[in-house]
């Protein structure tokens, strides 16, 4: 597959997955999430992947979904390949690591979760405010890092948190400082990744049996409820405004 919205490479054992679109602020389009979900794939069957790290460029990880497309889709079969994009992410076998810088939010944010170790510039950013728009954020991913507290409030809210809080709640493992934040990323990356495919894919398959999480099972039952929220009109008059105030469409 030629990829036009990620740059993919591998070396020292790590499969790098660059976010590639910094003028939509690496907005996650349908082409670019087809071109994850191979890319993850491919790098998950890879012998001589050890571990895969996503990242985006130093002043956005992701802004989310592509609004425009939810708007000028039909709405089911967007709907339907959001669930199968979200079940690819987050059933990788190998160890992954996710290294963002800037807004990660929405549906980036959700992107970001699926490391199993989220490394952050100092200036970094994450909030669910998909809720804005009527629209349900995923708790389970979130839920799995902070508990059912924080995730509640911070899906319920749409509250867009820095870097600090993220590291306190959590959600980040390492904050670097902003400059050469790839290169320091990535040195890090190197250094998990020597300990070999074998048992950082045990010690991920640990995570979830010991904590009983079925992934699957908590994402198809979330993406019911969204299903629901979707068909309602108000939800693409909601993401319409916003497109407008922002100038994204007329």
């Amino acid at each position: 597959m030629e990829y036009k919205n990620i740059i993919v490479t591998s070396e020292n054992s790590i499969g790098k997955i660059l976010l590639n679109r910094p003028k939509a602020m690496n907005s996650l389009s349908m082409d670019m999430r087809d071109e994850l979900e191979n890319a993850l794939s491919r790098l998950d069957s890879d012998d001589g992947v050890s571990l895969i790290m996503i990242t985006g460029g130093p002043k956005t990880f992701s802004a989310g979904f592509d609004l425009k497309e939810a708007v000028e889709t039909n709405l089911k079969s967007f709907f339907h390949r959001i669930v199968e994009y979200h079940e690819a992410i987050y059933t990788v076998k190998k160890f992954v690591i996710t290294a963002v810088s800037g807004f990660t939010l929405a549906g980036g944010f959700d992107l970001a979760l699926a490391g199993d170790m989220i490394l952050a510039s100092e200036g970094a950013s994450f909030g669910h405010v998909e809720v804005n728009f009527g629209i349900n954020p995923l708790l389970f991913p979130l839920y799995k890092k902070v508990g059912h507290t924080r995730a509640l409030e911070l899906c319920a809210t749409g509250r867009i948190i820095d870097a600090i809080e993220a590291k306190s709640m959590g959600i980040v493992n390492k904050i670097h400082p902003h400059k050469d934040f790839a290169a320091t990323a990535e040195k890090r990356a190197v250094e998990i990744a020597r300990i070999g495919p074998e048992a950082l894919s045990a010690i991920k398959e640990s995570a979830s049996h010991i904590l009983g999480i079925d992934v699957l099972k908590a994402l198809k039952y979330e993406f019911a409820l969204t299903s629901k929220l979707v068909e309602n009109a108000n939800f693409q008059d909601k993401i319409t405004t916003f497109l407008k105030q922002s100038g994204m469409i007329k």
